[in-house]
């Protein structure tokens, strides 16, 4: 049977959208492609999934790790940058850690 405006489906492929149910809204042919537009129930919850989903093995999670790691690789950069390298490790404790240790 073919499937018409209003009906619900289950994605069945794995991944971080498995499960969820959608309704076909409108589907058409526009040249030699064929197209289809689905509705997702809860608004823009793949948006807002994308800015709070956290942790390592979470695929919706890439965004918000996206942004701990340029925040880490700006930390790192801005760091050598602004803290000059010492001679020796002497120099170091001799003029640097030791008297203001002190």
């Amino acid at each position: 049977s073919a499937a018409v405006v209003g009906d619900t489906f289950e994605i069945q492929s794995e991944g971080s959208l498995q499960g969820l149910t959608v309704t076909l809204e409108e589907f058409g042919n526009t040249g030699d492609d064929g197209y289809a537009i689905f509705h997702v129930p809860g608004g823009l919850w793949l948006v807002r999934a994308m800015w709070t989903a956290t942790g390592v093995n979470h695929p919706l999670a890439a965004f918000y790790n996206l942004f701990i790691f340029w925040g880490w690789l700006f930390f790192s950069l801005a760091f050598v940058y602004f803290v000059p390298p010492f001679r020796t490790l002497r120099f170091a404790l001799s003029k640097g850690m030791i008297p203001s240790a002190l």
